[in-house]
């Protein structure tokens, strides 16, 4: 009888068992090579990782997936994986026409007031103004409130203010699309709406695909969200002031005094 790839085909069409013994046996060895690339991926991720922060800074390049590729001796998919995974935790970027290099990382600080806190001048800045209808959180933290005016002052940082229709019936110039020459918690004030004391929350998320637009975000970057509700003595919402920064270019920094 003779022997060989023929015959073995010829018994796998007349022997079902043959057939699943050797397609079991090719799913095994698949297997095994599959976490053979595994483990040099993860092998490669792990000396790039050693090597960022020492002889590797800020903005420096990265071998592209063909030097590691040739450097380890191995196909491309384990190279691309090892910068994939430093990507996704942060250390690294892709840049066009450069590859990946050495991610920067040197947050500057965001001060923020715990009260009273304003939206700052908006010379300069891209405001858009927007009546919304209240969901999400902002309904939550509005919930007396349906006629609601979104205020969008994009200036590095980007910052959403709801007013209550009470708010923007006092201060009409809050539903207007220009830059305000005051702080709309002084003028609010003027017009007999004092804000007495705020609410403040504080999160990280991965960003949205409009976030990474607005902010220049690549999708590893997280979101600082600072929220803060601003009321009045009887405790209605004046306004929610959302601020979304940089998580790479940000840090949030608060001054108490006692």
């Amino acid at each position: 009888m003779s022997t060989g790839a023929g015959t073995m085909a010829r018994t796998d069409a007349r022997n079902p068992a043959a057939a699943i013994a050797l397609d079991v046996r090719r799913w095994g060895e698949d297997l095994v090579a599959n976490a053979g690339r595994g483990d040099m991926a993860k092998r490669i991720a792990e000396e790039l990782r050693q090597r960022i922060g020492r002889e590797l800074r800020p903005g420096d390049q990265l071998p592209s997936e063909e030097a590691l590729a040739a450097q380890y001796g191995v196909s491309r998919t384990p190279a691309r994986t090892a910068l994939l995974a430093l990507k996704t935790a942060g250390l690294i970027e892709a840049r066009p026409q450069a590859g990946y290099v050495v991610r920067l990382w040197d947050p500057q600080p965001f001060n923020v007031k715990l009260t009273a806190v304003g939206g700052g001048r908006e010379f300069g800045a891209v405001v858009s103004v927007t009546a919304v209808v209240p969901s999400g959180r902002v309904a939550q933290l509005m919930p007396e409130d349906d006629d609601v005016v979104c205020r969008r002052v994009v200036a590095g940082a980007v910052t959403s203010s709801y007013y209550s229709g009470r708010a923007v019936a006092a201060v009409p110039e809050l539903g207007r699309a220009a830059p305000l020459e005051e702080d709309d918690v002084v003028l609010l004030g003027r017009a007999g709406l004092e804000v007495t004391r705020s609410r403040v929350q504080v999160r990280a998320y991965p960003p949205t695909p409009e976030q990474q637009e607005l902010l220049n975000l690549s999708p590893e970057t997280p979101i600082l969200e600072h929220v803060a509700a601003l009321r009045d003595s009887e405790g209605h919402t004046l306004l929610l002031r959302v601020w979304l920064l940089a998580g790479d270019r940000n840090f949030l920094e608060w001054e108490i005094q006692q």
